[in-house]
């Protein structure tokens, strides 16, 4: 009974805080609970029941309504700043202890001012400001502890004070794929050597444990440095080492590729080099692929973008015109062979995926290739004088009244524009046809441009459109004035 007749209803921190405060003060809601409580460090049962001075509304608020009381109270202060590790003997003035680290609160009402150390303020967490400050309080002290941590950590690499950051520029940098077992030794000992220093930043720990395990694994990082670089000496001047360039690609385009290679000891294969259609790959590539063909009448002449160029000039196409193969085809129907098979040629034929390029000197050298097996078919193709437009031309023909009949006609001479887009597809297709072939071909082409609704226009009537377009580009011509 004793034991609970002394329980404390207002602790010390409690009481100061009241006591600075202006909601107590409110007589007809907490009665004359200020004046009494005055004289009090703290105020314990045993006191309520002595002093007789406590009228009813205090009592029923100390007893029952305390939390509503400080509630109001925590209401009027707020956090305007701490201080961190001070030098000087600053005590909280809540507990009266000596704290280092001091919050500051302010009563927005009367003015007043509190000191609060670390621990008090923990109990008052609801004072406005109070989480922002202590959290920005926790991430400096956090930084600190880990600048100073750094520090410590670069006492240990006086010598070289980089030396990490150097050890992952130079594998970064290395020159060819090194063998999966090596690559992997040394990608762990870097990271092993990154994390040692990470955590003992962010965590802490015993310095000389960390200056320990970081000289072993210096000493690691330098055994896989001389192997790599012995490998190095060893297969620099191999075709199929797998160069840093190209890795670097493999890796970013296809992943599996590129472990591939790395397991089979940084070596291209047959398989891998499937892939390796990286432009600057190829480029360097070409002289070799070249020497490959077996064809004399074609030719490679450099690239195109992501493509490969050739040059063909035969009895078929007495101009020369120029094709393109993109990387990737040729390196998966072709360049893969010709860098792993000493015996391994290749012929026009083998092109896949060839297409003609777009110019006008090869639109020229096309039409010129087919011309005679078009007309067989009754048509021609020909190119707007003043502008890029193409026409089917329909030739004209003799026609007879009947089979038997010996009277006959002729018609006249038909155009039709054609996008330049169809035609290239049509001459993709017919690259290496015979004139049978394309005769055959622009013969059907023929029969379904006769059986569209759009008629075939005159020779007047198209040196009418052609002069319109003319018209309109030399009005644009003029309407364009250049930036001086």
């Amino acid at each position: 009974m004793g034991d609970f007749m002394g329980k404390l209803l207002l602790k010390q921190d409690e009481m100061i805080l009241l006591k600075n405060s202006e909601a107590v003060k409110n007589i007809e809601t907490y009665g004359n609970m200020y004046d009494c409580v005055m004289p009090y460090k703290v105020l314990s049962e045993i006191d309520l029941q002595k002093n007789e001075l406590f009228n009813t509304k205090a009592r029923a608020t100390i007893l029952g309504n305390k939390n509503l009381l400080f509630q109001e109270i925590k209401d009027e202060w707020y956090a305007i700043g701490c201080n961190d590790e001070t030098t000087e003997e600053v005590h909280c003035q809540l507990c009266g202890r000596k704290n280092k680290r001091i919050f500051y609160i302010k009563n927005r009402k009367n003015n007043n001012e509190l000191h609060v150390g670390s621990e008090c303020i923990k109990k008052f967490p609801d004072i406005e400001n109070i989480s922002v400050i202590r959290k920005t309080m926790r991430e400096q002290l956090s930084l600190q502890n880990e600048n100073k941590r750094r520090i410590q950590f670069s006492e240990i690499e006086l010598d070289n004070v980089d030396y990490i950051k150097n050890a992952e520029k130079w594998f970064s940098d290395f020159r060819i794929l090194l063998p999966a077992v090596l690559y992997n030794n040394i990608k762990m000992v870097l990271y092993n050597l990154n994390s040692l220093k990470t955590n003992y930043v962010k965590k802490g720990g015993k310095i000389e444990d960390i200056r320990e395990q970081y000289i072993a694994y210096k000493k690691l990082f330098e055994k896989y440095k001389k192997e790599a670089l012995q490998f190095y000496e060893t297969n620099k001047m191999k075709p199929l080492i797998c160069r840093k360039n190209l890795a670097d690609w493999l890796e970013t385009e296809h992943l599996n590729v590129w472990k591939h290679v790395l397991e089979n000891g940084g070596f291209l294969d047959r398989e891998t080099l499937e892939y390796c259609y990286q432009t600057e790959y190829v480029r360097a590539h070409l002289k070799q692929f070249n020497m490959k063909i077996r064809d004399d009448n074609i030719q490679i002449v450099g690239m195109n973008g992501p493509f490969i160029r050739f040059q063909l000039q035969n009895e078929d196409y007495r101009l020369p015109v120029y094709l393109l193969v993109s990387t990737k085809d040729f390196m998966k129907n072709i360049g893969c062979y010709c860098l792993t098979n000493k015996k391994y040629s290749y012929s026009k034929h083998d092109l896949v995926g060839a297409k003609f390029e777009k110019s006008n000197s090869n639109f020229e050298a096309i039409c010129n290739r087919m011309k005679s097996a078009m007309e067989k078919s009754g048509l021609r193709i020909e190119k707007a004088i003043y502008t890029d437009d193409k026409y089917y031309v329909r030739l004209p023909q003799v026609i007879r009244a009947s089979k038997w009949s010996t009277q006959k006609s002729i018609t006249e001479i038909g155009y039709k524009r054609v996008a330049e887009n169809n035609l290239y597809e049509i001459f993709d297709k017919l690259m290496f046809a015979t004139d049978g072939d394309i005769s055959s071909t622009f013969g059907k082409i023929r029969n379904k441009l006769d059986a569209t609704q759009k008629k075939w226009i005159s020779q007047g009537e198209k040196d009418n459109l052609e002069e319109i377009s003319k018209s309109m580009s030399v009005q644009k011509q003029r309407e364009f004035v250049p930036y001086a």
